[in-house]
């Protein structure tokens, strides 16, 4: 971390042409991130885009009370949306079932490779966990579902 003047005005910096990009983005802004970062840069980032309107942090945090704690003392407004994995959705059943789950744990969702449900089910690839086996027609279902769904 930088001491004195010097870091203060890099975090200074840093927060105020974040906010200026939330500003011109009209204040929703959504950042991805695998974890939520508690670095200097991360606060300060996460503190200038927050500065109109909360933004959405999208990760793969389950565990998001700590960090709500930290976010809302650093004066970070957000709004959390855990991860979906479309492998999850191997039956209509459950897909409803973890949508239900996450939006009761987080309030809002994201769901990762959403692109990939136009694409067929290729079982023990590296990329089977952002695929779901599902049909074509229940995929069709479950977007349409979601269409329904109320966010926060």
């Amino acid at each position: 971390m930088l001491a004195g003047s010097a870091g203060r005005n890099i975090d200074r910096a840093s927060q105020s042409a974040s906010c200026n990009a939330a500003h011109f983005c009209g204040g929703l802004v959504g950042c991805y991130a695998p974890a939520i970062s508690t670095s200097w840069f991360y606060r300060n980032f996460y503190k200038g885009l927050s500065h109109e309107k909360p933004i959405y942090l999208l990760t793969f945090n389950n565990e998001i009370t700590q960090h709500e704690e930290w976010l809302e003392r650093a004066g970070i407004k957000t709004s959390h949306a855990g991860a979906l994995m479309l492998s999850k959705l191997t039956s209509p059943e459950a897909s409803v079932s973890w949508v239900d789950h996450l939006l009761n744990r987080h309030g809002n969702l994201w769901i990762n490779r959403f692109s990939r449900l136009v694409e067929p089910y290729i079982p023990y690839q590296w990329f089977t966990s952002e695929q779901t086996p599902l049909g074509e027609h229940e995929k069709l279902s479950f977007i349409e579902y979601l269409g329904g769904v109320s966010l926060q």
